[in-house]
């Protein structure tokens, strides 16, 4: 390996600042585990009960379906492409799932699923087969929104 002071003053300047560039990427990159490993500890210090396995277990269900959409957004952000629909597909089945789990926990899941299928599938349709701009359908497909609103005002309404 050559000392940097033997090296001519740009090669060396130049190997300094891809250096430096080197730890700025790897701090930048493990920023976000800093952070999380941060907020594990302040509020573990601030609450004795934090720490509990039933809460960590608690912490990990809640975020897992945030992880999921997070997971196929991603897939669908390295394709450069967006979708605006997610939340309301997500809102959507989830309604559909939950009013189906008065036939049973299968009838409920396999609902969700299937509607969270086929609004996913229309949205695919529309943009891959007759390419419509994925940011004007799924724009519209948040439109979705709006018939989960009603029905669930409809269930929570007094009788």
């Amino acid at each position: 390996m050559t000392e940097l002071s033997s090296l001519p003053r740009t090669e060396a300047a130049d190997k300094k600042s891809l250096a430096a560039s080197r730890r700025g990427d790897t701090l930048r990159k493990a920023s976000v585990a800093i952070g999380c490993v941060a907020l594990f500890l302040v509020f573990s210090v601030l609450n004795s009960t934090f720490y509990q396995p039933s809460n960590l277990i608690d912490i990990m269900l809640q975020s897992s379906i945030n992880t999921v959409i997070a997971v196929g957004m991603t897939l669908v952000i390295m394709t450069k492409g967006i979708d605006l629909s997610v939340g309301s597909i997500v809102g959507l089945a989830s309604m559909v799932a939950a009013d189906m789990l008065s036939h049973g926990l299968l009838a409920g899941v396999g609902a969700g699923l299937l509607v969270g299928l086929v609004c996913g599938f229309l949205n695919g349709v529309l943009i891959a087969r007759l390419k419509l701009p994925d940011f004007i359908v799924t724009l519209v497909a948040t439109d979705r929104r709006g018939t989960t609103t009603p029905a669930c005002a409809a269930r929570l309404a007094p009788t």
